[in-house]
């Protein structure tokens, strides 16, 4: 005959420890539940229903009901959205004693407090229950009414935070579960098996009842008339998440960040900023492209070969300074548009921070995304169309303007290399060009960007003299402007002057 139990938590979590485990040591918890455990839970109850009216040979009823579980075959249908809770940790009363102890001292008593571990299963409240199958010859109908009353009395389970309701029902309302799905005991175990405490077959009643405090018992591994047996916990399944299709970014020649921090770089070491950034985005992008650099030269300026590319086409980075002198914005620009894939290695670059300077974890920069139209500010507008510019970031020429003896040399003027630098770019030539550095203030000295190929074959000297200029151009010129040694790592930047750039 089988016996189908459903049990459900309406707390939706089930507090109980195995036998003798103690919870520090045992953080998962009793799961499935003990057969132990439910049959002793029965008998609690059945004695509670003996003292609401007297039941007739109620210890011969019992002794049968005991029978006829121990020698029944337990299985269960556990709950599939089941899985171990965390453990919680609370003080709890324990002994009740006189504070302080000391008998020559006042005090009174009250309850000492110890720190428990209460370690419980998550389990649904109502759409999944736990079902316990017990297949057995010996249940009759009035141990089956018996059985009914005591479950009807339930109201914990394991521990009092178990709060449980528990029926029997019939198996027409029982979803047979596939073979895989039912959870049945062995007498050997497994690596991946977990110990379930069970009545033995042949337990008596004297046995199942047991105080817990009594000696026989308490300094036992097991108690009388008990077997441990073995389970395997289903798997859990892993929840999914339906991810919807990614939306591809369209393509834009401006991507922007905010630039934050504690400590700001000065000028002389911009570059490292744009530097590091840059060469995050390639990383990403090689990464991404199997380890290859082919179809990357339009960020790192060079063929898969080696090979320069020409035309200024690759990728710029500008840094746009606040009205203070610091760096504020970063702004990420090319002719060709940055396609999706491109912009989501800059946005995955940006993620991290940005250490400008070398053995200084606290000096670091943030870079957070910009809408795309988010606009520059209308001083420092480096996109704008305009006759008259002036360097937002000092120009370094690409050339030594001046002899080993301090002579100026002819042919590589600052004039002559930015008119230069302007045909080069298919731009027309300024009609004037004006230094603004005053006479008898400090050379200014920034650092420039060295590439890779010539780092080991040459000086390390990367300390370029830099100077401020004012362009005016014959008819208004579109930005961005950028012009000298680094321009595409922000050097060399120019700013619209006049109302919207013009004049």
């Amino acid at each position: 005959m089988r016996v189908i139990l459903r049990q459900t938590f309406p707390l939706g979590r089930y507090h109980a420890n195995p036998w003798r485990a103690f919870p520090y040591d045992d953080p998962h918890g009793e799961w499935p539940p003990s057969p132990w455990r439910l049959l002793r839970a029965l008998l609690a109850r059945s004695f509670q229903l003996d003292r609401e009216r007297e039941l007739p040979n109620a210890d011969t009823l019992r002794e049968q009901f005991v029978r006829a579980f121990c020698r029944s075959l337990v299985s269960w249908n556990l709950p599939t959205d089941s899985w171990r809770g965390p453990g919680l940790q609370q003080y709890q009363p324990s002994e009740f004693k006189k504070t302080p102890a000391a008998a020559n001292k006042p005090g009174e008593k009250t309850y000492n407090t110890t720190k428990n571990k209460d370690n419980f299963w998550l389990v649904p409240r109502e759409h999944d229950a736990l079902y316990w199958i017990l297949d057995g010859e010996e249940w009759t109908d009035e141990l089956l009414a018996h059985l009914d009353d005591c479950l009807s009395r339930m109201t914990y389970f394991g521990r009092a935070e178990s709060v449980t309701e528990m029926e029997r029902i019939d198996e027409s309302r029982f979803a047979a579960p596939p073979a895989s799905a039912v959870i049945v005991l062995s007498d050997t175990r497994s690596a991946t098996a977990v110990p379930v405490l069970c009545p033995h077959h042949d337990a008596t009643l004297e046995q199942i009842t047991c105080q817990t405090h009594d000696d026989a018992v308490a300094n036992s591994t097991m108690p009388p008339g008990a077997v441990w047996k073995f389970a395997e916990r289903p798997a859990r399944a892993k929840p999914t998440v339906k991810q919807s299709p990614r939306q591809a970014l369209p393509p834009a020649q401006i991507v922007q960040f905010a630039v934050g921090g504690r400590v700001f770089p000065p000028l002389p070491v911009w570059i490292r900023i744009t530097e590091r950034f840059r060469g995050r985005v390639i990383c990403i992008l090689k990464e991404r492209n199997g380890g290859s650099y082919d179809g990357l030269s339009l960020f790192t300026g060079k063929h898969a070969d080696g090979s320069v590319l020409a035309g200024h086409r690759h990728a710029a980075f500008l840094l746009v300074p606040d009205s203070s002198g610091k760096p504020s914005r970063l702004v990420c620009w090319r002719k060709e548009p940055f396609t999706d894939e491109e912009q989501r290695a800059m946005l995955s670059a940006a993620e991290a921070p940005l250490n400008w300077e070398y053995d200084k974890d606290d000096w670091q920069l943030r870079l957070v995304p910009l809408p795309m139209e988010t606009p520059v500010p209308p001083d420092k507008d480096i996109f704008a169309t305009a006759v008259v510019w002036k360097s937002l970031c000092p120009f370094v020429p690409p050339l030594h303007t001046f002899t080993r003896n301090g002579k100026p040399k002819n042919g590589t003027d600052i004039a002559t290399q930015i008119q230069n630098h302007l045909v080069e770019q298919a731009l027309p030539p300024a009609k004037k060009i004006e230094i603004l550095d005053e006479p008898g203030t400090p050379v200014q000295w920034v650092k420039v960007h060295r590439p890779h190929r010539v780092r080991d074959n040459r000086p390390t000297n990367d300390d370029k003299r830099a100077y401020r200029l004012r362009l005016t151009f014959a008819e208004p010129v579109r930005g961005p402007l950028c012009l000298g040694h680094s321009s595409h790592f922000g050097l060399g930047l120019f700013a619209a002057c006049g109302d919207h750039g013009e004049g």
